[in-house]
């Protein structure tokens, strides 16, 4: 899972990001590897929960394809898709769809929804994979899930040591007044 970091460090850490039309098709590519890649985790054979089976509303199903689902399923698992989806569009657009990095941004956004997380993107990515996994009714997608969180937060931190190093104190200010990922203030007790 983890054998990207080292690619992932050259590109987060700016040790050579050249401003070229090959590294940015190589950035892109290196996205939507991950995205297919967790295709192959929602649509694996793999244990079906079927959340309507479970409560005893087995004839209310959908077929699509070779795929069958639970309209229980699909109720549940829609409203974490839609906000997960929601979330990543709002982030994308507030940094605009060229710069939907901090890698080729110059100014520091905190407005918008960047006022109330830092890494809005993460949140939304994994909002948006538990829907699907409940639709889908993958069982092994949902106990992936924590793994999911991890590998984006482990994520946030090395993009947050790079923005650190672009912004400096200005970062630093930012992330003591904005939470990372849920926008709740956890204070610690004096």
């Amino acid at each position: 899972m983890w054998g990207y970091v080292p690619l992932y460090r050259l590109v987060v850490e700016r040790v050579y990001v050249p401003d070229s039309l090959s590294w940015n098709i190589l950035a892109n590519l290196c996205g939507w590897i991950f995205f297919f890649s967790m295709i192959g985790i929602w649509f694996s054979p793999q244990i079906r929960v079927d959340l309507g089976n479970l409560i005893g509303l087995p004839e209310y199903t959908l077929q699509v394809g070779p795929l069958e689902t639970s309209l229980l399923n699909i109720v549940l698992g829609s409203p974490f898709l839609a906000l997960g989806a929601l979330i990543g569009i709002i982030s994308v657009k507030k940094l605009g769809i060229k710069i939907s990095s901090y890698l080729k941004t110059e100014k520091l956004v905190t407005t918008g929804i960047y006022s109330k997380i830092r890494h809005p993107q993460y949140l939304g990515g994994i909002l948006s994979h538990i829907g699907i996994s409940i639709i889908l009714m993958s069982g092994y997608a949902l106990l992936y899930t924590p793994l999911l969180a991890l590998q984006f937060y482990l994520m946030a931190l090395i993009d947050e040591q790079a923005l650190i190093k672009k912004f400096g104190e200005l970062y630093i200010e930012y992330k003591k007044k904005v939470p990372m990922f849920l926008p709740i203030s956890i204070r610690r007790r004096k």
